[in-house]
C-alpha cells in the first residue's frame, strides 16, 4: 500500500506499527509457569496504544477522498488484527483459519 505524499509521515508509521502488531501476535506470547499459564500482553498493548494515536491523527489529517480511503483500509486491518490478537489470548485462535494472520497484508 502507498500513500499519498502529503499524508505519508503518519500513514508509514500505521503501516510500521501495523506489521509490527501482526508480528508479535504470531509469537507465542504465552509464559508458562508452576501456576500454569498466563498471558503477556505488554509488547500487544503498546501497539494497540501507539496505533490508536496514530489512527486517530491520520483521521485528523483526512482532506482527500483517496486519504480517506487509505485511512478505512489501515483501520480494517488493524481491526482485524484486534479480532485475531482477542482470539489468541482467549485460545480460540486456529492457524487453519482462512481468516488468520497469513490472509492479512500489511
Amino acid at each position: 500500500m502507498g500513500c499519498v505524499a502529503s499524508f505519508n509521515k503518519h500513514c508509514d508509521v500505521c503501516i510500521c506499527l501495523l506489521k509490527d502488531y501482526k508480528g508479535e501476535i504470531k509469537k507465542n506470547n504465552f509464559v508458562y509457569s508452576n501456576y500454569g499459564k498466563t498471558k503477556n500482553n505488554k509488547n500487544t498493548t503498546f501497539y494497540k496504544r501507539e496505533l490508536n494515536k496514530a489512527l486517530e491523527q491520520l483521521n485528523r489529517d483526512v482532506k482527500y477522498q483517496h486519504e480517506s480511503e487509505q485511512f478505512k483500509e489501515l483501520n480494517e486491518i488493524y481491526q482485524k488484527l484486534l479480532s485475531l490478537d482477542s482470539q489468541r489470548n482467549n485460545d480460540i485462535y486456529d492457524e487453519n483459519d482462512n481468516n488468520n494472520l497469513n490472509q492479512i497484508n500489511v
